[in-house]
C-alpha cells in the first residue's frame, strides 16, 4: 500500500481549503460586560461589523483567511419618552466587488542577460551575465457601494431586553437625562 508524502499532503490540504465556503462574521466592537454602565443621549450603545471571506476566482473562501467588509450597525441611545428609553438602530450596507484577484498585488520578476566578448591580447575571451529584477504590481482594488437603511426605533421600558447577533441589551433604569444598562 502506498502512502501519500508530504508534498501530496500539502497539495491536497490547499485544495480543500480553496474549496472552503463563504463564511459571514459578525463581532461587537463595544466591550460586553454584566457591569451595569450609564448612557447620555447620544451614546452608543451598539457596534457590530460584518464581514465575509474574500471569494477567490471559483466563488469559494480566500485560503489566506482575508476578509471583506459587508456592513456595520450601531444602536445609539436618543434619550427617554414616557418612563422607556429609547433607542435609534441604524444599518449600513456594504457591497463590494472585492475578490483574491482585486485584492492581491503580484511581483514580476524581470530577467535579463548580458553578453560581452573580446580580446586581450591574444587572446579571445567571452561571457555572460544575468540579473534579476522584480516590478511591484500593486492590486487594483474594488468598487464599495455602501447602502444606508432606514433608521429603526426601539422603545424598552424598565427590565426589558433587545437581542442582536446573540448579544442582549437589558434596560435596567431610565433616569431623567440617562440610562442605566447591561450589555451581554
Amino acid at each position: 500500500m502506498r502512502t501519500l508524502g508530504f508534498g501530496s499532503v500539502m497539495v491536497l490540504a490547499a485544495l480543500v481549503a480553496g474549496c472552503s465556503p463563504i463564511e459571514h462574521r459578525t463581532e461587537m466592537l463595544n466591550p460586553v460586560s454584566s457591569e451595569e454602565m450609564v448612557a447620555a443621549p447620544g451614546a452608543n450603545i451598539i457596534a457590530l461589523k460584518s464581514t465575509k471571506s474574500l471569494p477567490n476566482a471559483f466563488g469559494a473562501a480566500d485560503i489566506y483567511g482575508r476578509r471583506t467588509d459587508t456592513g456595520r450597525t450601531f444602536i445609539n441611545y436618543a434619550g427617554s419618552h414616557e418612563g422607556k428609553a429609547v433607542f435609534v438602530r441604524q444599518d449600513h450596507i456594504i457591497d463590494s466587488n472585492a475578490t483574491t484577484m482585486s485584492e492581491t498585488p503580484s511581483i514580476i520578476p524581470q530577467v535579463s542577460t548580458s553578453y560581452g566578448s573580446g580580446y586581450v591580447g591574444n587572446t579571445y575571451y567571452s561571457g555572460s551575465a544575468q540579473t534579476t529584477n522584480y516590478q511591484y504590481v500593486p492590486a487594483r482594488g474594488s468598487e464599495k457601494n455602501i447602502y444606508t437603511q432606514p433608521p429603526v426605533t426601539i422603545e424598552l421600558a424598565e427590565g426589558e431586553t433587545y437581542s442582536i447577533e446573540g448579544k442582549t441589551l437589558k434596560v435596567i433604569k431610565v433616569e431623567g437625562n440617562s440610562i442605566r444598562y447591561t450589555l451581554q
